[in-house]
């Protein structure tokens, strides 16, 4: 399992989020990585948001950095 320095700050915007968000929806999580990313990095990023109570997710991919 990777080291995970998301899981602060995932947990911190889940915490502004309930405070600043009343009707109980669930938030999409956008993760983005280039095309060249190992998959199994972006399943650990995944599990991570999970663990936290994220549930929704849109996963895009780039062909190249900066586009």
């Amino acid at each position: 399992m990777m080291s995970t320095p998301i899981r602060p700050f995932l947990k911190a915007e889940q915490y502004d989020l309930r405070r600043r968000i009343k009707t109980p929806r669930t938030p999409r999580s956008f993760i983005r990585a280039h095309k060249d990313r190992e998959t199994g990095l972006v399943q650990q990023i995944i599990k991570v948001c999970q663990e936290i109570g994220f549930e929704k997710f849109i996963l895009r991919a780039k062909s190249e950095l900066g586009h």
